[in-house]
């Protein structure tokens, strides 16, 4: 039977090998999945490529084609007249013919970058043998691809043609899986349109992926429901980005697109699609940014990988179409001018704290609004980021760092350690003024007044008013971090320390924030530590503060005060005064009181830049 299927295979001593008729019965299949043998072997130029039972040279010929001029390809065979026939066919100083077993054979490990074997594994005595030998000279990470007939009686797994139409074909092949209830085979049919050589390499496809266990059954479940039910079920997704990707899977993929047999989809829909969003996607047909379009292509992306995790698919087309290039525009920041501007006009304002810190620190909005007392130290000027406060629809919950970068120590510029001071006192008035009680290391630094968290977008929306109603430069809040990041830079600190600074686990997000405006005006960086920000910095922030021995306020506060605390104020010159600019004067802090205020750890305080009670909640 073997002599037979392959004439010329087995042929006497002595004998020559009939290569006319061996490529007649078998050199045509091989043919056929020689391009898919090629491509899983990776195949390569310049590389070293061993063909194990190489027969008369057509797998050879086609790896002498993919390694070019600079790679060599060996051919192996237990035959020596196949190797003659093989020799004399290719004429290529670059094939040599070796006489060796595939079950033994003569080479080193690691020798070769692809090893390939076409209809010859089947033939081996211990096939198991002879693939633990393509591995073992195969250097590490490099493929071997082997094409085979392996149904169980070695007979062939063929498919059939048949024309349905002028451009239209039918074929038939059998699913790989038996019914689980009748054990019978399972016949697939799938029509394609199209030439017959075009059927035919289809088909071919199809029998690889049968072989190969990634044939998918059919299924006609919607890009709608795969993408609905990969966002309702159980996901890794933070409830922010869920909201998002719901957002923009309602908006912009399923409105388009949702109505397509997942097994349909095709590259050419994701092409027009992309063509369509940026046209019209928008709300009242207005056309999307390419940033937009991005974002939505990279939901799809993480959909379609699910799908075909499960099977549901055999490829992801949307990694063949790439999302629309976005422009890299350069981002409004502040200069110095500005930065010392903004917080001079802000003076006095319930936002001049928190920009203060934002500007001084580089905190994103949600570390900001999620930062409590007991991650400042004002006495070592450095605040703990631990957590962030996300807002969804669902409401507001404190989440930690997406990675370990984000968890850091930022050191503080000293005016924003004194802007602080002052805000730490004026919130203990405000605490006291409710009946809240002092502050807790829980309780949070920026808060409405009733103690609960700031709302991120609420603070968006406030900045947005406070810089149209102040005319302030139109810039975005998260854009006071980019301006902190850009000072920094152009003040001489290296891109490593400031990407560690921002939390940002690669210096590559920094890069592009050396703002030309900013080369001048900020001086140089002060210390050799990564978390020290440079003294022009402090310059840029640009607030005047008048360090004096004690706080004074009015009589009524201190003993409020005092009572809170366990200390009793004491009386400076036994009277009571008040200044012309409407800060009280007369009566003194105790030291233990302030100590335990947190306003006198530096050794001295400050008089706040605003009136008392002026400051509004």
């Amino acid at each position: 039977m073997k002599a037979n299927f392959a004439p010329g295979l087995h042929v006497a001593p002595g004998q020559a090998a009939n290569v006319l008729a061996y490529d007649r019965w078998i050199g045509r299949w091989s043919r056929l999945f020689l391009p898919a043998v090629i491509s899983a072997a990776e195949v390569a130029p310049g590389r070293r490529v061993l063909d194990v039972s190489t027969e008369t040279g057509e797998a050879a010929l086609m790896a002498l084609r993919a390694a070019g001029a600079s790679g060599v390809v060996i051919g192996a065979d237990i035959a020596p007249a196949m190797l003659v026939g093989a020799r004399d066919r290719l004429k290529n100083p670059l094939f040599c013919p070796v006489a060796a077993d595939g079950q033994m054979l003569p080479f080193k490990s690691g020798t070769f970058d692809a090893v390939i074997c076409q209809l010859g594994l089947q033939f081996f005595q211990d096939p198991a043998r002879g693939l633990a030998e393509f591995y073992r000279v195969l250097r590490h990470g490099c493929c071997a691809a082997v094409c085979v007939i392996s149904t169980p009686d070695r007979a062939p797994m063929w498919g059939v043609l048949t024309r349905r139409g002028t451009h239209s074909w039918r074929l038939k092949f059998e699913g790989g899986e038996r019914d689980p209830i009748t054990d019978k085979r399972r016949t697939r049919y799938v029509t394609v349109k199209g030439t017959k050589k075009a059927a035919k390499i289809e088909l071919i496809r199809l029998l690889a992926e049968v072989e190969n266990g990634t044939i998918v059954n059919p299924s006609k479940v919607t890009l709608a429901e795969c993408l609905r039910g990969w966002l309702d079920g159980s996901n890794d997704l933070s409830p922010k980005t869920l909201e998002r990707y719901r957002q923009l899977g309602e908006q912009q993929i399923i409105p388009h697109l949702g109505a397509v047999p997942l097994q349909k989809l095709r590259p050419a829909h994701i092409q027009e699609w992309h063509e369509k969003l940026l046209k019209s996607g928008g709300s009242g047909g207005r056309a999307l940014s390419a940033r937009t379009v991005g974002h939505a292509h990279r939901v799809l992306h993480r959909a379609l990988e699910r799908a075909m995790k499960i099977e549901v698919v055999g490829r992801n087309v949307a990694t063949v179409v790439r999302p629309p290039k976005v422009e890299i525009a350069e981002v409004a920041i502040l200069t110095a001018e500005q930065m010392a501007d903004v917080l001079a006009r802000l003076d006095g304002h319930p936002l001049h704290p928190i920009v203060a810190l934002a500007l001084g620190s580089g905190m994103r909005r949600g570390e900001i609004c999620a930062l409590a007392w007991d991650a400042v130290d004002l006495d070592a000027a450095v605040v703990r980021v631990e957590r962030s406060l996300e807002e969804t629809a669902e409401g507001l919950r404190f989440k930690p760092p997406k990675t370990r970068y984000g968890r850091r120590i930022i050191s503080l510029p000293a005016n924003v350690v004194e802007i602080l001071l002052v805000h730490r006192w004026w919130q203990l008035e405000q605490r006291m003024a409710l009946g809240l009680g002092r502050l807790g290391g829980n309780d949070l630094v920026f808060a409405t007044p009733d103690g609960a968290p700031y709302p991120p977008d609420k603070l968006s929306r406030d900045w947005g008013n406070t810089v149209a109603a102040k005319k302030l430069p139109r810039v975005m809040f998260h854009a006071l971090r980019h301006s902190s990041a850009s000072a920094l830079i152009a003040a001489g600190l290296d891109v490593v320390t400031v990407s560690r600074r921002l939390g940002h686990s690669s210096p590559d997000h920094v890069n592009g924030l050396r703002a030309p405006v900013q080369q001048d005006g900020y001086g140089r960086r002060s210390g050799n530590r990564g978390g020290h920000a440079p003294a022009g910095l402090k310059r840029g922030l640009g607030a005047n503060w008048v360090p004096i021995p004690r706080f004074v306020l009015d009589a009524p506060v201190l003993s409020h005060c005092g009572r809170l605390c366990g200390e009793v104020p004491e009386r400076s010159n036994g009277a009571v005064s008040k200044t012309s600019g409407g800060v009280p004067s007369g009566v003194a802090w105790s030291l233990p009181v302030t100590q335990r205020l947190g306003l006198s750890g530096r050794g001295r305080a400050f008089v706040p830049s605003y009136p008392f009670g002026s400051r509004r909640v």
